[in-house]
Order: structure tokens, then C-alpha cells, then sequence
């Protein structure tokens, strides 16, 4: 389904079609968000409806697909995928707001990331 909102951006709702480690869980459910492109592409390994791709191991997605963390399903999908990749029980939780969503996601990333060894790498000592 695909709804313009300019002449270059369109809402859309897509299908779920990639599989690997993140999405598995969610193959075959919608996702919405909207996409940003002029010219059609191709993929042989499209991970929603016809767009996007991911590597062999499913840990890599590439996608036009803005919005992708608005949808509670993709956020469980990787929230589900880290904890138990940590072997730590994911309880899932409804996000009383967008913000609730990301402020979820920071905090995983706050507690599993060596942060000053990420900014050594990349040369903000």
C-alpha cells in the first residue's frame, strides 16, 4: 500500500519477506514508514514487500524505509535478538511514546557499548 505525501516521499505498508537472525520472529507481519527514492530498485534479497536487502547472516539490513524503529515489531525483533544473543530474558514492553521507544533502545546501547573506545576510534579522545 502506498500513499504519496510530496512527489518524492510516500507512506507505505510493507510485508515482512527477509528472514536471519533479526527478523525471523517477524516474517510475514506488516511494517510501515516511508520511503525517499526517485528511481525503482532492484534486490535480490528483498527484506520488506519488493525493497531493502540483507547479508547472509540477516545482522546487516539495508533499506529506504524511514520509520523503521516506529514499528513496535522490528524494535522487539532486535531488542529480542540482543538479549538473547547476552543470554538475558527479553520482557517486552509497550512504549507509552516514540520517545519511551528510543530511550529503550539508548539504554541498550548505553550498557553494551564501550563508548570511550568507540570515540578513540574514530578520534574523539
Amino acid at each position: 500500500m502506498t500513499s504519496t505525501i510530496s512527489n518524492k516521499a510516500a507512506l507505505v505498508v510493507k510485508t515482512v519477506t527477509g528472514s536471519g537472525a533479526i527478523l525471523k520472529s517477524i516474517r510475514s507481519k506488516t511494517i510501515s514508514g516511508y520511503e525517499i527514492h526517485m528511481e525503482p530498485t532492484k534486490s535480490c534479497v528483498p527484506v520488506f514487500g519488493d525493497e531493502g536487502c540483507t547479508d547472509e547472516s540477516g545482522l546487516v539490513i539495508g533499506t529506504y524505509l524511514h520509520g523503521l524503529f516506529d514499528n513496535e515489531n522490528i524494535r522487539h525483533a532486535l531488542m529480542s535478538y540482543l538479549h538473547e544473543k547476552n543470554g538475558i530474558k527479553y520482557v517486552p514492553q509497550v512504549a507509552a511514546s516514540e520517545l519511551d521507544a528510543y530511550e529503550e533502545l539508548a539504554g541498550v546501547v548505553r550498557k553494551n557499548v564501550y563508548m570511550e573506545r568507540v570515540c578513540e576510534i574514530i578520534g574523539f579522545d
